[in-house]
């Protein structure tokens, strides 16, 4: 691994990042003064969950959208710490579970006989047998990440943004993406085609279809590409491509590359990826500093 400024990590530094890792841990534990509630909105004539991060203050403030990734919310672990971070900085924030929204496949069942012959004893001794010997079948996984299911999964995140623009503590005005792989995937297509969005963050996430550039780039809101060079889910060149795409476009997009980070980030790396995502979106949302942060590999 290498330090921002190019440098070869040493021992020392390594264990000062995992103390510096633990306090953070430490005061995630004690709790955020972020009120956390679990709340629900329909789509589809379904009941779709949103954990809400209230942000500290009165009156109406600006908003994120928190999109988890394909395999869903799980324990938070990988969302919850930014929108807690996200509250206490003066944003609400929205971690939306939209795959409440989808519905599954039905099983397939096969068709009952059509005769009404009855088996000989002999046969229906030898299909007992092989029933008992016969392992269990576990019903089909569904597969809510599916690309033949993003329509579907826009449909209810379109949803998601109307109901967070109708909470009364919430400025509609001022609404920012963030996604995590496949939520990176619908936050830069929202944001591609909704010019309400004022700021998008992708974390390991890229521009679905394969021509970023057939998209209109140049309207798109200011946006950070969080992404590892070693990324064999969706690959750091893909990223680069839009990043490239959008400069070209003379989109405002920054990108900040983790080097040697897969597509899962862990420890110091989601650390200090959180803290970017968050700083970013409070400049933007808030006009508290500038939405430039820092883009030197770590």
């Amino acid at each position: 691994m290498w330090t921002e400024d190019g440098g070869m990590r040493t021992v020392s530094l390594k264990v000062v990042s995992r103390i510096a890792l633990a306090a953070v841990c430490f005061a995630v534990s004690l709790g955020s003064a972020a009120a956390q509630s679990l709340r629900s909105f329909e789509s589809n004539g379904r009941s779709v969950r949103v954990d809400e991060f209230r942000a500290h203050g009165g009156g109406r403030g600006p908003a994120v959208m928190i999109l988890h990734g394909a395999s869903g919310l799980g324990d938070g672990t990988l969302l919850y710490p930014l929108a807690r971070d996200l509250a206490d900085r003066g944003i609400n924030a929205y971690v939306v579970r939209y795959f409440d929204g989808l519905a599954a496949p039905a099983p397939n069942v096969r068709p009952a006989a059509t005769n009404n012959r009855q088996p000989t004893a002999r046969q229906a001794n030898t299909r007992q047998t092989s029933a008992r010997a016969a392992p269990a079948q576990r019903p089909a996984r569904t597969n809510f990440a599916s690309p033949g299911l993003h329509a579907s999964r826009d449909r209810v995140l379109t949803d998601a943004l109307s109901f967070i623009r109708r909470q009364p503590h919430v400025d509609g005005n001022r609404i920012g993406l963030f996604g995590l792989s496949l939520g990176g995937f619908h936050t830069l297509d929202i944001a591609s085609r909704d010019r309400s969005i004022l700021a998008a963050v992708s974390f390991v996430g890229a521009m679905p279809g394969n021509n970023p550039e057939d998209r209109s780039l140049a309207a798109m809101p200011p946006t950070l590409l969080l992404h590892g060079t070693n990324d064999r889910i969706v690959p750091f060149q893909r990223v680069q491509r839009l990043y490239t795409a959008m400069q070209q476009a003379g989109a405002p997009v920054q990108m900040t590359t983790f080097r040697g980070a897969g597509h899962s980030f862990r420890g110091s790396d989601l650390v200090r990826a959180h803290d970017q995502a968050a700083t970013f979106l409070e400049a933007a949302l808030l006009g508290r500093g500038v939405t430039t942060v820092a883009t030197r590999p770590y």
